[in-house]
């Protein structure tokens, strides 16, 4: 199953977006099917304990859960690529092989964690490998605006944002417009990451 692979999704992402029902619309965004893509494989065991199943509750990290056991679970990546991301102390264990296995491989990241992103703007040897592979939450949901209807986005966005900030901030205004929202949350994390290239939707 992961000789396609070509996707990456880190727990946070992952989380958020299959607790809001949209994790299957952007993948078929992005064109790429649940086979094609992996997650970590600490994600089920922390799903059953810890703060995840504290955060969803019992009934929510069950079926997220059943979720991510129908996604493959990543491969280990190189010695050489995770020494790389994990000498960096903002990037944690699980976030270092998620960026080693893409840098190593090529492949594009699914994220929501912005502390290991925003490491990641000082790991400069590691950007040719990366740019343009890495997809933030906000770019994802910017993805979704317009092949969504607006009111099937905003009650989908209206779950994300019980676990979400940026969702909480963008879904909060009926009458806002998402697109420019999500645009201005998108160019903002851009400058956090420069001269890291993040990928960016053409919406």
């Amino acid at each position: 199953m992961t000789a396609h692979l070509r996707l990456l999704i880190d727990t946070d992402a992952f989380c958020k977006l299959a607790a809001a029902g949209l994790l299957d619309d952007v993948l078929a965004f992005f064109g790429v099917t649940r086979a094609e893509c992996a997650r970590l494989p600490a994600l089920s065991p922390m799903l059953q304990r810890g703060h995840l199943r504290n955060r969803y509750g019992e009934a929510e990290s069950d079926r997220l859960r059943a979720i991510a056991q129908t996604f493959s679970k990543m491969p280990e990546p190189s010695t050489e690529w995770l020494d790389t991301f994990s000498a960096v102390p903002a990037i944690d264990p699980g976030e270092a092989q998620i960026y080693a296995l893409a840098a190593e491989r090529g492949l594009m990241v699914l994220t929501g964690d912005k502390r290991a992103l925003k490491a990641l703007g000082s790991l400069t040897a590691a950007h040719p490998r990366l740019n343009g592979n890495i997809v933030t939450l906000e770019a994802a949901l910017l993805g979704l605006v317009g092949r969504l209807t607006d009111p099937v986005l905003r009650a989908h966005g209206k779950i994300l944002a019980e676990y979400d900030q940026m969702a909480k901030a963008v879904f909060s205004s009926a009458g806002s417009s998402l697109d420019e929202a999500l645009k201005s949350y998108v160019r903002h994390i851009e400058i956090q990451v420069q001269p890291l290239t993040l990928w960016r939707t053409t919406c």
